[in-house]
């Protein structure tokens, strides 16, 4: 993630976006349906506010999202942090998607797994994860 991160992958995707957005409806449209085909769900992450937010005197007490979804995308998958704490939310197209809910089900063990994984493996000098070292861990389990 981080070497994706650092590459200007994600600059050049923001802006195709940018003049797509800019460009004729008959153009935007198309240029979506291309980049839709090439993805069968989305997932974000924002790091939200370690402290409490406020609104008109009333304190806000989660924050949740959801990931804007196009074309035949089935799912979408939000994660969110606030004050310490972290929401995950999930959206599917019922067609491509019936029954979310198994997803959901299995979420907490996965994740789980997720974090024993990250603890258990191999860290490099740097504190880098080697992500082939824990892809080994995670098929050895």
């Amino acid at each position: 993630m981080n070497a994706l991160k650092g590459s200007y992958q994600p600059v050049l995707a923001l802006g195709i976006l940018a003049a797509m957005g800019a460009g004729p409806r008959a153009l935007q449209e198309a240029l979506l349906s291309v980049l839709a085909r090439n993805a069968t769900a989305v997932m974000t992450n924002v790091p939200g506010p370690g402290q409490p937010l406020w609104l008109a005197g009333a304190r806000i007490d989660s924050l949740m999202f959801w990931v804007p979804q196009s074309g035949d995308i089935g799912m979408g998958v939000s994660i969110i942090s606030y004050e310490g704490k972290v929401q995950f939310g999930i959206v599917t197209d019922r067609g491509l998607c019936p029954d979310p809910e198994r997803v959901i089900a299995r979420f907490g063990d996965e994740f789980e797994k997720l974090v024993l994984t990250t603890l258990m493996c191999p860290w490099d000098s740097g504190g880098d994860l080697d992500p082939a070292r824990a892809a080994e861990a995670v098929g050895a389990a």
